[in-house]
C-alpha cells in the first residue's frame, strides 16, 4: 500500500513539474513574437548603427514571412528620428499612453515629451522623410516632404528591439512603410540593411534560427532566452 501511494505521489510530482514547465514555455513563447532580425554583421545588428546593406534570399514560404528594411527617418521638430517597423498594430494600440486618433504612426514617450513644447499639431505633422539605400554598389539618399497623422504616444516600457537607444523613435505600421518603399520604387531593390523574419509558430522559429546558424547567416533574436525555452521543451517530451 505504501509503495502504491509513493508511486502515485511521484507521478503526481512529475505531472506538476511538466505542467509548470509547459506553462513556462507558453509564457516564454508569448514574449518572442516569433521574430528575428537578419543582418550582415553580428557586431552591428541595430538600425541606429552603421549597418551594411546586403542581399538575402527572402523567398516567402507558408511557415514564415520576411520583411526587408531600409534606414528610414523623419525630421520632426528639428530632430532626426529613426522609424521602427511594427507588425502588430493591435498590440501597439494597447500600449498607447496618449491617443491622437486612428493613425498607424506612434511616437515614443520621450520623443513626445521633447516635442510637446514645439507647438506641433500631432494630428498633422509636416516632416521630411529620408530613406537611405544602396544600389549598384553606391549609396543613395531619398528625401521627401510629407505629412504624418500620429495615432498616439507609446509607453517607454514597450520593448524596441531595433534600436540600441530607443529613447527617441517613431513606430510605423509596416504596411505604411512598405507603401512608401513602393511609392519611391524601393520595394524591389537587391540589398537592404536588414530583414525581419516572422514565423507562424514557435517550432518554425526554432527551426529557422538553427537554419540561419547552419548557413552562417547573422541573426539577432528578439527573444534572448530561446535556447532555455528549447531545453525546457526537450524536458517534457
Amino acid at each position: 500500500m505504501i509503495v502504491v501511494i509513493a508511486l502515485l505521489l511521484m507521478n503526481l510530482s512529475i505531472m506538476i513539474i511538466q505542467n509548470h514547465t509547459a506553462y513556462s514555455i507558453d509564457e516564454y513563447q508569448s514574449l518572442s513574437n516569433n521574430q528575428m532580425f537578419i543582418v550582415k554583421d553580428k557586431n552591428k545588428s541595430y538600425v541606429d548603427q552603421d549597418l551594411e546593406a546586403f542581399h538575402f534570399d527572402n523567398q516567402q514560404e507558408g511557415s514564415y514571412q520576411v520583411y526587408p528594411y531600409l534606414r528610414t527617418s523623419f525630421l520632426i521638430g528639428g530632430m532626426i528620428v529613426l522609424v521602427v517597423p511594427i507588425y502588430n498594430k493591435d498590440a501597439m494600440e494597447k500600449n498607447k499612453v496618449l491617443n491622437y486618433g486612428d493613425g498607424s504612426i506612434y511616437l515614443s514617450q520621450s520623443l513626445h515629451q521633447r516635442l510637446i513644447s514645439s507647438s506641433i499639431n500631432f494630428r498633422n505633422v509636416s516632416t521630411t522623410l529620408t530613406i537611405q539605400y544602396s544600389q549598384n554598389h553606391q549609396s543613395h539618399i531619398n528625401e521627401h516632404q510629407m505629412n504624418l497623422s500620429i495615432g498616439g504616444t507609446v509607453d517607454n516600457n514597450v520593448p524596441c528591439y531595433y534600436l540600441k537607444d530607443k529613447e527617441f523613435c517613431v513606430y510605423m505600421d509596416y504596411d505604411i512603410l512598405k507603401k512608401i518603399y513602393a511609392d519611391y520604387q524601393l520595394d524591389n531593390i537587391e540589398q537592404y540593411i536588414g530583414y525581419t523574419m516572422i514565423c507562424n509558430n514557435f517550432d518554425t522559429y526554432l527551426n529557422m534560427y538553427q537554419n540561419m546558424q547552419d548557413k552562417h547567416i547573422e541573426t539577432r533574436l528578439f527573444f534572448l532566452i530561446l535556447m532555455k525555452c528549447k531545453n525546457l521543451r526537450i524536458q517534457i517530451q
